[in-house]
């Protein structure tokens, strides 16, 4: 992949589909890797595939995780 993106541009909609897409790949065939065994087993619970230390996500499981996300955030100094 050799795509180079000037890092002073906003990313336009294609970029974030590329990065989506991409996002959507690496979550679901490559899974994330949690060291907590109850985290897994909390994932397991709630329909994750979990294989070992791997877990893995569905689009569905994404795009619904995202929808429940808070729309606005307050970002504060420490």
């Amino acid at each position: 992949m050799n795509t180079v993106i000037d890092r002073l541009q906003p990313l336009t909609i294609d970029d974030l589909n590329k990065v989506d897409a991409a996002t959507l790949d690496i979550l679901g065939n490559t899974g994330m890797c949690f060291e907590s065994e109850e985290a897994r087993k909390i994932f397991k619970t709630n329909g994750f595939k979990v294989e070992g230390k791997n877990v893995f996500f569905t689009e569905t499981q994404i795009r619904t995780a995202h929808e429940r996300v808070s729309k606005k955030w307050t970002l504060m100094a420490r």
